[in-house]
């Protein structure tokens, strides 16, 4: 039995090594892609919701090391800029964390974000 848990414990230290974490946004969500999406584009719209400076959004994600650029006009749906975490669980899953936007005037006019994971 001992044996047993040393195992379980030396493979769950193994994968947790694997794993790279995510913003800190971005942790904590459900365990249910579907879910966890829906959950995130929640968190990212209550913590900079219309109307809020695009300079602390920018500021904060660059913190969290997101890569921030413009959007294609051929992609936009609206957003101007997006900017995108990845990560990974186990060597075989990416993850991505994304935060679209559009800002006039220094002020965020339009929000939303996704989560998701690619996994081979």
């Amino acid at each position: 039995m001992r044996s047993r848990r040393a195992v379980v414990l030396l493979a769950s230290l193994a994968l947790s090594a694997c794993a790279t974490p995510g913003p800190r946004l971005g942790r904590d969500l459900p365990a249910n892609f579907a879910d966890a999406n829906r959950a995130f584009d929640e968190r990212v719209r209550a913590r900079f919701p219309v109307g809020s400076s695009e300079l602390l959004l920018r500021d904060e994600l660059r913190a969290e090391h997101f890569k921030i650029g413009a959007v294609t006009p051929k992609g936009s749906a609206g957003y101007q800029f997006n900017a995108e975490h990845g990560g990974s669980i186990i060597p075989a899953c990416d993850l991505e964390w994304t935060v679209y936007w559009a800002a006039d005037d220094g002020r965020i006019v339009r929000i939303g974000a996704s989560y998701y994971a690619t996994c081979l």
